[in-house]
């Protein structure tokens, strides 16, 4: 099932990925999964590249991150320093 950023299930956040140049923006959730990885939620995860800076200000992510794992309607990634 698709994420629906206006309504994330328990646990996920409003978030945005950000990548590009000029800079694009695509709305998603988020769910830490430890202190080094994620989980994001969206409804096409093929637009997201390989790399990419995941903000969710309400839990206070602002980190790059890398894909680790594709599936149907998530991506799940590591942080990676700056």
């Amino acid at each position: 099932m698709p994420a629906d950023p206006l309504k994330p299930r328990v646990g996920f956040k409003v978030a945005s990925a950000a990548f590009g140049d000029p800079i694009r923006t695509i709305d998603c959730v988020a769910k830490l999964e430890g202190f080094r990885e994620a989980r994001v939620e969206l409804s096409d995860p093929s637009r997201l590249p390989e790399e990419f800076l995941l903000i969710a200000m309400s839990i206070q992510i602002r980190n790059r991150c890398r894909v680790v794992e594709r599936a149907a309607d998530f991506v799940r990634v590591k942080f990676t320093s700056e």
